[in-house]
């Protein structure tokens, strides 16, 4: 059995499915880092009014890949700004993660103000990560 389909009915479809590509919401990219302890980046989601869930994976050793469960446990700071230059921190804290956690890192920062942009980054051994909105 072959398929006979109209120049015209091709147009009408592709037309209609770049349309339902460009209605897809995208998603901000996680943010890359150039430092190889946050090879994966950073990322934030599932926003609230007044908090957000900040996430990143550390990497201390060239060994201690996703899923490797090795690699020594690391101290993680975090910050939460009110500019791209940091100079005014609003939230702050560290947190400690090990390869029984594939060194990732989940921050829940509350506290927040609705309807703002903040700016928020991570260091760990030293090295600090790229700076995400």
């Amino acid at each position: 059995m072959t398929l006979a389909v109209s120049r015209r009915t091709a147009l009408k479809a592709s037309a209609a499915a770049g349309l339902a590509v460009a209605a897809v919401p995208h998603l901000p990219a996680p943010a890359r880092a150039a430092s190889p302890v946050f090879r994966h980046g950073v990322a934030s989601g599932d926003p609230l009014g007044t908090a957000v869930v900040l996430w990143t994976r550390v990497t201390p050793s060239d060994a201690a890949t996703p899923g490797s469960g090795v690699g020594p446990a690391v101290d993680v700071g975090w910050d939460v700004a009110a500019d791209p230059a940091f100079s005014t921190v609003l939230r702050s804290g560290t947190v400690r993660t090990d390869a029984g956690r594939d060194h990732t890192v989940h921050v829940d920062v509350t506290g927040l103000t609705p309807y703002t942009r903040y700016f928020y980054r991570f260091t760990a051994l030293v090295s600090p990560s790229a700076v995400n909105r």
